[in-house]
This record gives C-alpha cells, structure tokens and sequence, in this order.
C-alpha cells in the first residue's frame, strides 16, 4: 500500500465528517503537500455542495471509495503502470457520487405530500444516463461531459469566485474546538478566541481568483459534525474559501489573524 493509499481511506471519512483526530491533523498536512489528494478531496466535496442541500445516506464516501479501490486494484493487475490509470479511477469516483447524491435528491422527491398521495415527480429529473466505458486517459472533465457546471464541480483546482453572503461563516457558540495549521498553528477553545476568529473570517464580500496552495486551514468542530476553511494570504489581506464554497474576502487581515491565535 503506498502513502496515498493510505490517506484516501482517510478522506473518505474526512469529507463525510468522521475522521478523528489525530488523523485529521495529518490527513490535512497531507493535503497541503500532495496535489493528487487534494484533487480527489477537493472534487468530491465540490460534487457533493454543487448537488444541494439533501444528506447523504451515512458513510456513503467511503462505500465509493471502496468501490473505486476495487476497480483500481482488479485493473491494476493487468495494467502494468497503474500511476497512468490515476484520471481514470478519479473520474469513476466522481461519477458515482454524483450517481448516489442524484438518487438522494430522486428519493427525497419521491415521498407523500400531507394528503397521502404520492409527491409529483418534476419532469426535469430523468433516469441517470447508462454508465460509459472509462478510457485510461480520461479526465474529470472529459467524464462530466458537456454540462459545464459539471465541469466546473470537478475542477481540481478552480474556485468559484462570487460572493457569499456577507456575515459569520460559522457560529462561534455552536463550536468546541478551533485548529489553526499550515504557516501558523494553534488550537482555540475558549469561547473568545473562537469569537474573534468566527469575525476575523467572515465574508465581507466578492474575492479575486487566487492561485497556490491555501496559507492556512482552519478546521471549526462542532459537536455534530465539522467544517475545513481554506484561508489565503494575499498582501495582508485574507482570502477564504469554506468546505470547497465559492471564494469571499475575510473581513479581518492576516495580522488579525496571527494576533488572535498567539
């Protein structure tokens, strides 16, 4: 099993809200150092938000995780050089979420209006198209076909640049821990620490592109799941980016940043 292998099994868990630490803390060291994780990472927490707001049946990650990696191994066997198949294994991961949450989404339309009759199927929501044959040197994009929000959902490293909505990202009151890691590192529990940072991060409004690795990760738990906000620094000012979201400028700075966590 190589290195990758490894931290794969852990974002299956990482991206349904499971893992623990400390393989956390080192899943997202990881990610901050290697491309091609943080690709599978990234994309499958793009599919997942881009499909709206239905939950996933529990642990569905990690079951297409597993059926991924068993294709990968079956076909591994006979290919020779399996780092050439790495697109094609990508691809096929990033179809089958989509085809669980489009059943999520057929599923919850499927249920009983309050008089006992069954709910109107809306026409626009079809069967799922037949799988197709996934060549080699298939990409992301060349298996999402040509619907460009796919497209963009997949995107290994492209971020949305319109705003959110201006305000709080998360609830300070609702948080039990705060972990701060990348150029800087600190662990916040205290209710006013974790208050500054919730302010510091805020969205103030509409961010430029940005390129490179995130500056910093700030990971926010809370008692019934947790989310990762990716944070660049960019002269001073922050730029950020929560759970694979669209991209919003912080309104505090990065000084205000490295003063709230010591």
């Amino acid at each position: 099993m190589s290195e990758c292998d490894r931290y794969e099994r852990m974002i299956s868990e990482y991206v349904d809200g499971e893992l623990q630490e400390p393989e956390k803390t080192e899943l997202e060291s990881h990610l901050r150092e290697c491309s091609r994780c943080r690709r599978l990472c990234d994309a499958f927490r793009s599919i997942s938000l881009s499909l709206g707001e239905e939950a996933a049946p529990a642990g569905f990650t990690a079951d297409v995780m597993a059926a991924v990696r068993t294709r990968g191994e079956s076909g591994a066997k006979t290919a020779g050089k399996p780092g050439k198949s790495w697109p094609k294994y990508l691809a096929l991961a990033a179809c089958l979420m989509l085809a669980v949450l489009t059943t999520v989404r057929l599923g919850a339309l499927g249920g009983r209006t309050s008089d006992g009759a069954p709910a109107a199927q809306p026409a626009q929501f079809g069967l799922a198209a037949a799988p197709k044959d996934f060549d080699a040197d298939d990409t992301v994009e060349d298996v999402a076909g040509g619907d460009a929000g796919a497209n963009d959902a997949c995107a290994p490293e492209s971020y949305d640049s319109a705003p959110e909505e201006k305000g709080l990202c998360f609830e300070p009151s609702e948080v039990r821990l705060l972990t701060v890691s990348g150029e800087a590192e600190a662990e916040l529990s205290d209710a006013e620490s974790i208050t500054a940072m919730a302010e510091i991060l805020s969205c103030a409004g509409e961010a430029g592109d940005v390129s490179g690795e995130a500056s910093y990760l700030v990971s926010v738990e809370f008692e019934d799941g947790s989310e990762t906000i990716m944070v660049w620094a960019d002269e001073g000012e922050l730029i950020c980016s929560s759970d694979g979201g669209n991209l919003y400028s912080a309104a505090g700075s990065e000084d205000e940043l490295l003063d709230a966590i010591g």
